[in-house]
């Protein structure tokens, strides 16, 4: 398992995102314990990652300076 570089709250702190080393985003949901989905497509380091406040779009910004939403 990769370590991991930064961690996100949703709002309501019903979810959580992880940014691994491993360039990928995870959404996990904090009441049940469980993984939801796994984001590939960052081509280095994942450096921050935030809710939009309707929960609707994630965005997640890298050390290259990309952006994906």
């Amino acid at each position: 398992m990769h370590s991991v570089d930064f961690v996100s709250f949703s709002h309501d702190s019903k979810l959580v995102t992880s940014a691994f080393k491993d360039r990928t985003v995870r959404i996990w949901d904090t009441e049940n314990k469980q993984l939801l989905q796994t984001l590939w497509g960052h081509s280095a380091k994942v450096r921050v990652v935030i809710f939009s406040y309707d929960l609707t779009l994630l965005t997640a910004a890298s050390v290259n300076k990309t952006v994906r939403v």
